[in-house]
């Protein structure tokens, strides 16, 4: 994993964790925060929006999230 990647990048990596007929899907959603967008996670019942900080966003939080919500 590289850190420079995006966000999506790394749910791609958790998805190849997966069985193939129950990946996370992910929608980006653009927001009016300085971060500029929001991530929403989703796997059958479950969704979940990744909690970033206002101003940006981060693959430590992107990654803690799949791995509590959506464990591999």
């Amino acid at each position: 994993m590289d850190w420079r990647e995006y966000e999506e990048d790394v749910i791609h990596y958790f998805n190849d964790q997966l069985p193939e007929s129950d990946p996370i899907k992910y929608k980006i959603i653009e927001i009016d925060k300085p971060r500029g967008i929001a991530i929403v996670l989703r796997s059958d019942s479950r969704e979940l929006t990744i909690p970033f900080a206002e101003d940006r966003t981060d693959r430590d939080k992107a990654i803690r999230s799949m791995a509590i919500k959506f464990p591999v």
